[in-house]
């Protein structure tokens, strides 16, 4: 299946910080260099350019607020803990592809639709299970991660996971209709060689090919015939 390459992350939360700075005074704080600053520690794409929607903020409320989430990963990551968000990436152009009737997403894509929620099923396993001392210790993360806690990710992506294969790509058994195709590229594909061998054993014998092989160049069978012949 042919495959696109990612496109640059968007992001659906516009949850821009309140009361931003004029610009004047955010540059006169040093506010942009420090925002460009803490992107590049950035693990992912989605939170490099997260970073780079933010503004600076007089919301003493906000403030604090994105301070304790700070402060709780930190004692998260203080127990030893540790999760990456490395290659994450908003989804949500994706899913608006997808219910778009007639359209099908490829399987790359797919494929890293799952990365998504592989990694959004293990931060729900640390949510609901927290680490000794953390448990009743970060409300801001709680209240933050609790709408991933009634899904059941599992249930969601066993259905598609045996669908591909160990390297990747849609196994036969994705559907009854893509494997009935494979046998009958494959069957092709045999008759196609049988009777490429049997014009090679005849040529061969009236001394027409350089060597007895059959090559595939630019997904063509070749048989190698004396420039003289």
């Amino acid at each position: 299946m042919k495959t696109k390459a990612m496109a640059e992350p968007t992001l659906s939360d516009t949850n821009l910080p309140p009361h931003p700075l004029r610009e004047s005074s955010a540059a006169a704080l040093g506010f942009y260099e420090l925002r460009d600053l803490i992107a590049g520690y950035a693990d992912s794409s989605l939170g490099k350019a997260r970073i780079g929607m933010l503004t600076a903020s007089r919301d003493l409320g906000w403030i604090n607020q994105q301070q304790g989430r700070a402060a709780e990963m930190q004692r998260l990551f203080g127990t030893g803990l540790r999760f990456s968000f490395a290659g994450m990436f908003d989804p949500q152009a994706l899913l608006d592809r997808s219910r778009i009737e007639g359209v099908a997403l490829e399987a790359e894509e797919i494929r890293n639709l799952l990365g998504v929620v592989d990694r959004l099923a293990q931060w729900r396993a640390i949510v609901a299970a927290p680490p000794e001392g953390i448990a009743g210790n970060w409300p801001e993360i709680e209240a933050l991660s609790a709408p991933l806690l009634p899904v059941d990710f599992a249930r969601l992506t066993a259905g598609l996971r045996e669908k591909f294969a160990p390297d990747g790509t849609l196994a036969d058994g994705a559907s009854p209709a893509l494997g009935r195709i494979r046998r009958e590229i494959e069957r092709q594909q045999r008759a196609i060689e049988e009777g490429l061998r049997a014009t090679l054993r005849r040529m061969s014998e009236g001394g027409a090919v350089q060597e007895e092989l059959i090559t595939v160049r630019g997904e063509r069978f070749v048989i190698p015939v004396k420039a003289e012949w």
